[in-house]
């Protein structure tokens, strides 16, 4: 059952970043930026061509790869995956999926030639960041959640322990 809602998140991710891109593409493309806060936020157009913050931007075919490395390799973790026994860790792999998917399918199109690079539309004008959008909050938010999971609950998790007891590993003083 984790597998099916799981799914059906990743999906239903995917379509509002895919979604909010064509919103852009739609209404910012060519126009001006929309303030939403003034001096806090803005919706601008813009495209890019390479990863985070236009890193790799003159080799678009790299961060493709990463993105079919991800969306081929993250489904790997999902065995693992259950609302009951490891919500965050569930929580942080469907984010970082959908986020994964939602790149892929820009970098993807833009590889063939059916769109000029990865949608970005969202920009905080209180610094210095890169524009951004829905995909890269579900990354962004994701691999907190999962750094979070790995470094606060990963050792105390009854499966980890288990698989631990399985391979005849030692454990400390608390069972860890």
């Amino acid at each position: 059952m984790a597998l099916i809602i799981s799914i059906i998140s990743v999906v239903v991710l995917i379509g509002i970043d895919q979604f909010t891109k064509f919103l852009a593409e739609t209404y910012l493309l060519g126009n001006e930026s929309i303030v939403l806060i003034d001096h806090v936020i803005e919706f601008t157009f813009s495209y890019n061509t390479g990863a985070a913050f236009s890193i790799f931007e003159n080799f678009p075919y790299f961060p493709l790869l990463i993105s079919i490395v991800g969306v081929l390799g993250i489904p790997y973790f999902f065995k693992d995956a259950s609302f009951k026994r490891r919500p965050l860790y569930t929580i942080s792999l469907i984010l970082v999926y959908a986020g994964t998917w939602g790149n892929f399918i820009d970098r993807l199109l833009m590889v063939l030639g059916l769109k000029k690079g990865v949608v970005d539309f969202i920009n905080f004008l209180f610094m210095d960041f890169a524009v951004f959008n829905f995909a890269d909050i579900c990354l962004t938010v994701g691999m907190i959640l999962l750094c979070v999971y790995v470094f606060f609950f990963e050792q105390k998790d009854p499966l980890v322990l288990f698989k631990k007891k399985a391979k005849g590993e030692t454990l400390d003083a608390n069972g860890n």
